[in-house]
This record gives C-alpha cells, structure tokens and sequence, in this order.
C-alpha cells in the first residue's frame, strides 16, 4: 500500500488565541459575579432591615452580612454571610432566618413600666422587682437567606447575559 501524504490545515482561531479570549472572559465573568454577590449581600442586608418588629434594633445582624470573594488559581468562589462572623457578631442569625424560638419566661421592666407598654418597641430588662413575662408565640420566621436565594436565582442568569 502506497504511502499518502496530507496536510491539516487549522481553519477558525488558534488554539492560543481561544485560550486568550476564554481568559478574558473569565475576568469578566470574575467581576460579574463580584458584583452580583456585592448586590446579593446589599438586598440581604435591605431583607433583614425591612422586616425588623420591633424598634430600634442594633443593625447587628445587618452589619455582620459580607459578601466574600476568593479568587484562586484554578476557581472563585463569592460567598454571602460567613457563619463564623455571624455566630461571632449575631449569634441568634439562625433564630432569626429560621423562627420557631418562644424565649423562656423571664422577671423584669419594658423601661420601668409594665410589660404590656413592649409594643411600642421599648427594650425589655430583667429586674426585680418586675412582672412576669411569659411569651405564648414562638418567633415567626424571617427567611432572608431563603428571599436571598430566590433574587439571586431569579438576576444570576440575566446579570451574566447583560454583562459578558
């Protein structure tokens, strides 16, 4: 059998100019996916603010939601909410996103008066002498981890289409 001989010939974009281009993209979607966390955490943090019951509030739990971002050779990764900072700045974060706590009775003031003035959003203090305070409902939920994810889920694919 005769030897043939042939060519290949390389039609359409280098292999190290695709590679150029899916590194720049890459960058893009990097910083895309940046902004989307940093606007994740903002509308977690305007969740959280909006559904406060009772005034004035620390702004703890608020404040202790960042938006963290690591970028690695090989992947990066946007996070929303380090559960270590949480349980270290809010330690009730999961109280709060999940319900269902009813606190324990407990002896004491709503600002020197008696219990029943709380719904004005005073601050309750343990004292004694106090009145018995024995709340019946347990906490209702918050779910601003879950209302996060549902924007998030909902803007990720039209972020990344409007912008890369």
């Amino acid at each position: 059998m005769p030897r043939r001989r042939s060519t290949v010939v390389l039609k359409g974009t280098m292999p190290k100019a695709f590679l150029k281009k899916v590194q720049k993209k890459m960058v893009d979607i990097e910083y895309t996916c940046t902004t989307l966390g940093q606007e994740a955490t903002q509308y977690m943090k305007e969740t959280i603010a909006s559904s406060v019951r009772r005034h004035p509030n620390t702004g703890n739990l608020a404040d202790a939601i960042t938006c963290e971002v690591k970028i690695g050779r090989l992947y990066t990764t946007v996070g929303i909410g380090n559960k270590d900072k949480l349980q270290a700045q809010a330690p009730y974060w999961r109280v709060v996103n999940d319900g269902g706590y009813r606190p324990p009775n407990v002896i004491g003031l709503f600002n020197g008066n008696r219990p029943e003035t709380g719904g004005e959003g005073e601050r309750f203090t343990e004292s004694r002498p106090g009145a018995l305070l024995q709340p019946s409902n347990p906490m209702a939920p918050m779910n601003y981890i879950e209302n996060t994810n549902s924007w998030f889920r909902v803007h990720f694919k039209n972020y990344i289409k409007s912008r890369v």
